[in-house]
């Protein structure tokens, strides 16, 4: 299977709100008000990866550093299952080449220090740990 990558839109933001329902508790998810916020903020960019039927499996998007105009901050969620890595690469790719347009520098991932899924997939990308890292927190920097 190969999804399918496109830029979210508005009326994007009730499915990928489902499928944040399923990955992460309540209060731990923006709800689809604030992906809907999120979308029209300055160079912040969303991608779904979609199936054949049209079926969302995965959404990753970038906004800006606020202390760091050249650099992005990442997040990727995708549908559990053995080609949640493919999903994440489609999406990685075309997020690249949306941040590179929109004059980003390097991208960084804040990473909880007990999720190894989101370790190894930011790993796997090319991402290298910074400093400082803290104990909860694994911060990783892809440089574009």
């Amino acid at each position: 299977m190969r999804p399918h990558v496109r830029r979210a839109g508005a009326l994007d933001t009730g499915a990928m709100s489902r499928l944040l329902a399923t990955l992460r508790p309540a209060g731990d998810r923006p709800t689809a008000a604030q992906l809907g916020a999120l979308l029209i903020q300055p160079r912040t960019l969303l991608h779904l990866a979609e199936d054949d039927t049209g079926t969302l499996l995965g959404l990753q998007w970038i906004e800006p550093l606020p202390d760091h105009p050249d650099a992005a901050r990442i997040a990727t969620f995708t549908r559990p299952g053995p080609e949640g890595l493919a999903i994440g690469s489609a999406l990685f790719t075309h997020t690249c080449d949306a941040a590179r347009a929109a004059g980003y520098l390097w991208i960084r991932a804040e990473i909880p220090a007990t999720n190894t899924g989101a370790l190894a997939y930011y790993q796997s990308r090319g991402f290298e740990e910074t400093l400082p890292t803290g104990p909860d927190r694994r911060f990783k920097r892809y440089d574009l």
